[in-house]
């Protein structure tokens, strides 16, 4: 018997409450997560579960704009109680619960991976001309998410020079209100194209003729710059021997020097009409076109002066430099 007095006094507080307040009230269970479009509008009724009278109503109240791509915010069940009270749902007629806070993250929408494959695989060709360049997969980061709306992708900064494996390349990705967001991917690319190879044995410090090379089409193994025109080395001159069949990089050429350290040279000067001569030694080597420390005529001091051939220099100022 003494089991059935607080059951009969719960029933009684049931009904006093019912009683008090006459109609079922409308129930508000808020969630704990929920995802949300970035930057939109959140509503009442994405984010929790209603039920009883107003529920329609109220399920199109606004919570404020939802973060960013990847980014959070936090929403109050209190703030969610004031806000329905603001609407004219107070106490007596809504019952708040569910999780004390709301966790909004915002999401985006993915890369166009297709599309940032072609605009990298054109822009690649584009920097090596008569080369053939592929783009064979492209992964893009698998947090990465980007504002919604429409977007252009343009190739970030290329290699110096394309070549074939695994590597990181850079797109952008740029909004219609101007907004840009750089995007590293990770690419497999195969590379071929044409490059200068030696057609013999060269030595180092030999000038290089045109019977020395031949131009083939080979994979680009590295990013190493290579030549792609004999034209442009002949009569150049090797910082280092260069093997049969070798490929040659530009780092491996220099003009050749028309001026020794130590050699004695020809300085002229020309101005006006007037033309000077005088023996000296130089100080510095040098190409043609380059700038080389000279010795002045009193012997103690050094002067500039540009080589303009073989043994001879011009002073800096010089009308014969100006040639």
């Amino acid at each position: 018997m003494r089991y059935c007095v607080p059951l009969l006094l719960a029933l009684m507080g049931l009904g006093a409450a019912t009683a008090q307040h006459g109609e079922p009230r409308l129930r508000v269970r808020v969630r704990p997560f929920e995802k949300v479009p970035a930057y939109q509008e959140v509503r009442l009724g994405q984010v929790a579960d209603l039920q009883g009278p107003s529920a329609e109503s109220v399920a199109d109240l606004s919570l404020g704009r939802a973060p960013g791509p990847g980014r959070r915010r936090v929403v109050s069940r209190a703030a969610i109680s004031r806000m329905l009270g603001a609407a004219g749902l107070d106490g007596e007629a809504v019952v708040v619960e569910g999780a004390a806070q709301l966790r909004l993250m915002g999401i985006g929408q993915r890369l166009d991976v297709e599309r940032a494959r072609q605009v990298l695989e054109q822009a690649l060709r584009a920097s090596l001309p008569g080369g053939e360049v592929e783009v064979l997969d492209l992964q893009a980061p698998a947090s990465l998410q980007l504002p919604p709306g429409e977007y252009e992708i343009r190739p970030g900064p290329l290699p110096r020079q394309p070549h074939s494996g695994r590597q990181r390349l850079v797109v952008e990705a740029v909004f219609a209100d101007g907004t840009r967001k750089r995007i590293g991917l990770q690419a497999r690319v195969a590379v071929r194209g044409p490059m200068v190879v030696a057609a013999r044995d060269v030595p180092r410090g030999e000038p290089l003729r045109a019977m020395d090379l031949r131009l083939e089409t080979r994979e680009y193994v590295s990013g190493a710059p290579v030549v792609r025109d004999p034209e442009r080395i002949v009569g150049k001159v090797l910082r280092s021997p260069l093997r049969r069949n070798q490929p040659v990089r530009a780092n491996l050429v220099q003009e050749a020097r028309a001026v020794q350290s130590g050699q004695t040279v020809t300085v002229v000067y020309r101005r006006g009409g007037v033309l000077l001569e005088m023996e000296t030694r130089a100080r510095g080597s040098g190409g043609v076109g380059s700038i080389v420390p000279v010795i002045a005529q009193d012997g103690r001091r050094t002067i500039r002066a540009r080589v303009i051939g073989p043994g001879r220099v011009a002073l800096l100022g010089s009308e014969e430099e100006e040639r």
